[in-house]
């Protein structure tokens, strides 16, 4: 089969003829019908040493984490999915057996293998995954929206955590999972959304996903003082940027007793500036985000989507075929798309 591979650390994968997964007991293999290419997967093509050290078991490896595809084989032990059905993977692998898992938190688990990070994934003509991890698609959904549902479900829980009916809420940084989090807060109900960017084009996508305000840092650093001078203080912030200076503003818009919801991921050390005034004096909440919860956002992202409240009209912006993989990474990387698909 053909798949894009990852080869060493350098810039850059290559297109090889690789075998064909055959499945162990528990494992599903699939046709890949769609793929998305995800920020973790541009950090692999340039090999942003920070984030991958540590997180790439070896070379070559298959990269990519966001697909749906049709069964074509499974293992002699799997109970669930049958050939021909249509089904998306979570990118989280958990062992089953370690303290997370048992206490029914197997999206933290403490030896989490991860789909298309440290196991081969799906940029691919087909690709394998362990059974742990395989959601039937409920009837009606489409290719691309089953390859939605595994980013989308990243912020099901910061939204519904939010409580964001009739409340006002801040999206800092919109990529992808950022437009995502608008979205899904417009479909909630949220009073007003302010989407905070340094991209014109992706603040007119966040417009159209629901934003009621936007913000050009790059115009105006310190937005908080427009968000206050607006609202007084908001209810939530949904952090997507991780940019060090982004994440204060944020919580200086913060109402005392507010939260915000870490899903960006900084590439280093950062620094909360007065952690006092707006931490400890304010009761602020300042909660991570490990993906999904196994499957109950899967549940919600499916209903978002076939609701039709969720459109991907306007965050799915280009799709390639398998063999222009590196187009499509350089418009991804360039920032003049949003979600960049590969259709094997």
């Amino acid at each position: 089969m053909k798949a894009v591979v990852k080869t060493n650390r350098e810039k850059g994968f290559e297109l090889r003829d690789v075998p064909r997964p055959k499945p162990g007991l528990r494992d599903v293999v699939i046709r890949v019908k769609a793929a998305a290419i995800c920020g973790s997967d541009l950090n692999f093509y340039v090999w942003d040493k920070g984030f991958c050290e540590g997180l790439v078991g070896s070379f070559p490896f298959i990269p990519g984490h966001e697909c749906a595809g049709e069964v074509v084989e499974i293992g002699e032990a799997v109970t669930h999915v049958k050939l021909g059905d249509h089904v998306a993977f979570d990118s989280h692998i958990p062992c089953g057996h370690c303290k997370m898992c048992q206490l029914g938190k197997p999206h933290l688990c403490q030896d989490m293998g991860l789909f298309g990070h440290n196991i081969d994934g799906c940029f691919a003509e087909y690709a394998m995954a362990r059974e742990t991890g395989v959601r039937v698609l409920p009837e009606g959904m489409t290719w691309e929206q089953g390859a939605m549902l595994e980013p989308l479900g990243v912020v099901v829980r910061p939204v519904f955590e939010s409580e964001v009916g009739m409340s006002t809420v801040c999206v800092t940084g919109c990529g992808p999972i950022g437009q995502f989090a608008i979205a899904l807060a417009s479909a909630l109900g949220a009073y007003r959304i302010y989407a905070v960017d340094i991209n014109p084009m992706r603040l007119e996508l966040a417009r159209k996903n629901g934003a009621t305000d936007v913000i050009n840092s790059k115009d105006y650093a310190d937005f908080s003082e427009i968000i206050l001078k607006e609202t007084g203080g908001i209810d939530a912030v949904i952090e997507a940027s991780g940019n060090e200076h982004v994440i204060n503003e944020g919580l200086h818009t913060l109402l005392r007793g507010a939260r915000m919801f870490m899903v960006g991921n900084p590439h280093g050390d950062i620094t909360i500036k007065d952690p006092k005034r707006y931490i400890t004096l304010g009761e602020t909440t300042i909660k991570g985000n490990w993906g999904r919860s196994m499957f109950w956002t899967w549940d919600k992202a499916e209903k978002a989507l076939l609701s039709g409240k969720v459109n991907l009209e306007h965050i799915i912006t280009h799709r390639f075929p398998l063999e222009k993989f590196e187009e499509a990474f350089e418009i991804a990387l360039s920032g003049k798309g949003c979600k960049v698909l590969l259709i094997p």
